[in-house]
């Protein structure tokens, strides 16, 4: 018996160790906690596991690649990611460069992007910030990152449990993260802009291209290998809305991720942090610290993506969604019902509060309204599809029951929730019109749900689009996809609504330790943010670029056109820095 068990735990040593351990713990996290303790019956055999566990998961937060993809070409450097978080009043920001540059994997590269997040409470750092992070790591060539309400990073772990670290989100406190990235074959230029140094909507790509630093690089190139961007706005840069428009039109497919700089008490100031290698004037002098603009970090090539995932926490209040009849800028004055009928948005509301159950009205106080972000033909297409064979509408069969506006909050979003809606605030409403104003301006094309935002709809909301993304994994892997079976996560960049939080879900760090449940091996690194910025629900790069590149009639528009970037709010958007060997 001894020797049976010795055996089969050499052979799970082995399979966790060896090349193409990864498939296995991509598609079951939980093996490795239940199978590697429960090898033999001594505690000793348990240890041994948590052991091997613990090693592995090194090796895997080191972002190294498989060992079957490295020995095919030993002398080419590999991408590798770690992140830091402390707390404290005291050399926080150099205590957590130190502590990423301490967690980074020996035989790595030296870390060339930096990516930081100093809380407001420690506003008199602002100015020493980039400085610091360059002294500290002198072979950095980009650097973004802004002030933060709150910091979420990963905090070492004392228990005997099988992982280094864990993710941690401070809020209101004194903190600081910083994520340093090590990507050797990759492009990584940041730069900074401001309302008068943005490309005209006119300008050609390559005008944009020559912007944000890939001047020269051919637009075939940029198509078949779409950049990622990282973006960090001032709430008063005007031109926000702008700028990534002008990146999703210059860079099709590309991801987008990122958000406004927060603060945790009005009277402190706010900052974007910058510093580029090529640019002259960073290196001459400048503190590195601006309180306008925004600050970009394009990545392109070299294997390295940033893939996008936006949820924004709200749960429907009826299906199907209903169609706006009529709008003025961001005021919706009619909509058709799903009964084919034109009522004013305030009748329409009103009958679907009037027709939930008391727990459901009670949650309606944090009433939202969500938007499609899709194209006029995005819907036409999905009106053809919702009809049957004598051209009428499924919906539009239904009896005229006020009860079917207002089904169970259960009901999900439908077959494409994962491409997410835009969620805006009711801002008004006028009774004797009926017209309802939103946050945003309006499109009659659009189709707009009413929401509501409590911890149970933000919960179901974020695994929903974790499981389609690991689903989506899953799928390319077992498709026999060469990208999807050497795919590895580095790390997770988080910014997540200054609303969420402790506050929201009433439980310490709930999104980044969701997000780990579903990624073990992404360490994180993020803020609390004024705004979010991505696409909304889950987007890869690869994936969208082979798409288009398969349909040559969306090779210019892409499929950006139906989920386009967007600013978001009440949203956990996170991005999952990834790494694919290049093919030969």
């Amino acid at each position: 018996t001894f020797r049976r068990r010795r055996r089969r735990r050499r052979f799970y040593q082995h399979l966790f160790i060896q090349g193409g351990s990864h498939h296995i713990i991509d598609m079951t996290p939980m093996m490795k906690n239940h199978i590697l303790p429960s090898f033999g019956s001594s505690s000793s055999s348990s240890k041994v596991g948590k052991v091997v566990a613990r090693r592995r998961h090194r090796s895997s937060a080191a972002s190294l690649v498989p060992r079957s993809s490295a020995s095919s070409s030993p002398s080419t450097p590999l991408p590798a990611w770690a992140t830091a978080l402390v707390e404290g009043t005291q050399n926080t920001l150099q205590r957590a460069c130190d502590d990423a540059i301490a967690r980074m994997p020996s035989n790595a590269e030296e870390p060339t992007v930096a990516i930081c997040f100093v809380s407001s409470t420690l506003n008199d750092s602002y100015d020493d910030t980039v400085a610091t992070l360059r002294q500290r790591v002198p072979s950095l060539r980009a650097v973004v990152g802004c002030s933060a309400y709150g910091c979420i990073g990963e905090e070492d772990v004392d228990d005997d449990s099988n992982d280094d670290t864990q993710p941690k989100e401070v809020e209101r406190k004194a903190a600081a993260c910083v994520a340093l990235g090590a990507f050797p074959q990759s492009v990584a230029v940041a730069t900074h802009v401001e309302d008068n140094s943005l490309p005209d909507a006119d300008d050609p790509p390559e005008v944009w291209h020559a912007r944000f630093g890939l001047a020269g690089t051919p637009a075939e190139a940029i198509s078949r290998d779409p950049p990622s961007f990282v973006v960090f706005s001032s709430p008063g840069f005007r031109n926000l809305q702008a700028l990534i428009d002008g990146l999703d039109f210059a860079f099709p497919n590309c991801s987008v991720v990122g958000g406004i700089s927060s603060w945790s008490e009005m009277e402190h100031p706010q900052a974007l942090f910058h510093y580029a290698a090529t640019d002259e004037a960073a290196a001459g002098g400048s503190t590195g610290r601006y309180e306008t603009g925004a600050v970009v970090l394009c990545l392109q090539g070299g294997g390295v993506r940033i893939e996008s995932l936006a949820a924004q926490g709200c749960r429907p209040l009826h299906t199907p969604p209903i169609a706006i009849a009529s709008s003025d800028r961001n005021i919706v004055t009619s909509v058709i019902a799903s009964n084919g009928s034109k009522v004013t948005p305030l009748e329409h509301l009103m009958r679907t509060l009037s027709n939930l159950d008391d727990s459901d009205r009670s949650a309606a106080r944090n009433l939202m309204a969500a938007l499609t972000p899709k194209s006029t033909d995005a819907l036409r297409s999905d009106d053809d599809e919702n009809k049957d064979d004598d051209g009428k509408k499924e919906d539009e069969k239904e009896d005229d029951d006020d009860d079917e506006e207002s089904p169970s909050w259960k009901s999900t979003w439908g077959s494409d929730s994962t491409n997410g809606y835009l969620v805006r605030p009711i801002v008004g409403a006028d009774n004797n019109s009926g017209a309802v104003a939103l946050g945003s301006e309006i499109s009659p094309d659009q189709r707009l749900t009413w929401v509501c935002r409590d911890k149970e709809g933000a919960t179901q909301d974020l695994e929903l689009h974790l499981s389609e993304r690991v689903r989506r994994r899953l799928e390319a892997s077992f498709s026999g996809s060469s990208e999807g079976s050497t795919k590895q996560v580095l790390g997770c960049l988080l910014c997540a609504c200054n609303g969420r939080g402790y506050d929201l879900f009433q439980s310490d760090s709930f999104d980044s330790r969701t997000v780990r449940r579903y990624e073990p091996s992404g360490k994180v690194c993020g803020y609390f943010a004024n705004g979010e910025i991505a696409r909304c629900g889950v987007h890869d790069p690869a994936v969208a670029a082979a798409a288009a590149d398969r349909s040559p009639s969306r090779r210019q528009s892409s499929i950006s056109s139906r989920d386009p970037v967007s600013l978001l709010g009440f949203t956990l958007v996170v991005g999952f820095v990834t790494y694919s060997p290049p093919p030969s």
